[in-house]
């Protein structure tokens, strides 16, 4: 008999049968190793063949890129495994599209971030490199319903280790590359993006998180949008050292003029001790919380700076 986790594999992968050109039955065999596999038969036959294109348009872009592939023996289990991944992803897209409720995902914060004040927010992410990815992804997973994101950049080699981007997204635009990923969390969040740099004719959200690495830039940015949106927040970081900002309507709002200064005057740093995906990572958190306590009517922390190898926190 079959063990129950190659028939829990099994189970999974029958739910696209429709698309092998033969119908699926499973009969176990005993690999080398003793233990018994599921393997269909219609993966035992040399030429049997598989067409992934209808999966492809609905999943749409994924980190598993499939075509119709002639499948053997030696590849047939890693198929296995692929499909039942991509049937539970589009299980979990599908579901979304037929009108079924995700509010149960939101119950364990629904006293920490309010879910109906997010129903009518744009949230604008400014850069979605290092910090504003990270940004973008917990947005989706908080549960905002409509999320803008701008950015003119491509995503480098270097970009998977310090910003969390997948091989595959390498020479894409990194605002359609984080799109991708916002909506397998939730394929019901209404998601614009901008292939450029943030201009003054972009129309912006509600609540803006300012990710971009230039002084200078974030500067031109809130002159341009400081009277308009109600949620203000500004992630900056260099090596270990994160510092947050946040304006809202009654908070920081003279303060953080006085944060901005002459590109002359930024620190560089080391070109090979800028960025690590945890820093980016702890410098979204903070700035979702920021994000959330401004939900819930609570005053945002208008300064917070966060040295990591010092293991300090302090605000101003």
């Amino acid at each position: 008999m079959p063990d129950s986790g190659s028939q829990s594999v099994l189970a999974a992968s029958n739910c696209y049968h429709s698309k092998w050109t033969t119908n699926i039955r499973s009969q176990p065999r005993t690999s080398s190793s003793g233990i018994a596999n599921t393997v269909p038969v219609s993966h035992r036959r040399s030429q049997a063949r598989f067409s992934t294109d209808s999966i492809s348009s609905t999943i749409g872009r994924s980190s598993i890129r499939t075509t119709s592939t002639s499948l053997t023996r030696r590849s047939a289990l890693p198929v296995i495994l692929s499909d039942a991944f991509i049937c539970v992803s589009s299980q979990l897209l599908n579901s979304t599209r037929k009108g079924i409720s995700l509010t149960d995902r939101f119950i364990r914060q629904q006293d920490l971030v309010p879910s109906q004040a997010l129903e009518n927010i744009t949230a604008t992410v400014i850069g979605v490199g290092a910090i504003g990815r990270q940004v973008a992804l917990q947005l989706a997973a908080l549960g905002v319903r409509q999320l803008q994101l701008i950015d003119f950049d491509m995503v480098e080699e270097k970009n998977v280790t310090t910003q969390g981007y997948f091989t595959i997204d390498i020479s894409s635009p990194k605002v359609a590359a984080t799109a991708a990923v916002v909506r397998q969390i939730d394929a019901t969040i209404e998601v614009s993006t901008i292939t450029d740099r943030y201009r003054v004719t972009h129309p912006i959200g509600e609540a803006v998180f300012c990710c971009v690495d230039s002084i200078t830039t974030r500067a031109a940015i809130w002159r341009s949008v400081n009277k308009t949106c109600d949620f203000w927040t500004d992630g900056r970081m260099l090596g270990e050292v994160i510092r947050v900002l946040a304006v809202t309507q009654d908070t920081g709002r003279e303060h953080y003029p006085t944060t901005l200064f002459a590109a002359s005057e930024a620190q560089p740093g080391r070109c090979t001790a800028r960025s690590t995906i945890y820093t980016a990572s702890l410098a979204a958190g903070i700035m979702v919380h920021q994000f959330a306590r401004w939900l819930r009517g609570v005053s945002v922390e208008r300064d917070l700076t966060l040295n990591l190898l010092a293991g300090e926190l302090t605000a101003a």
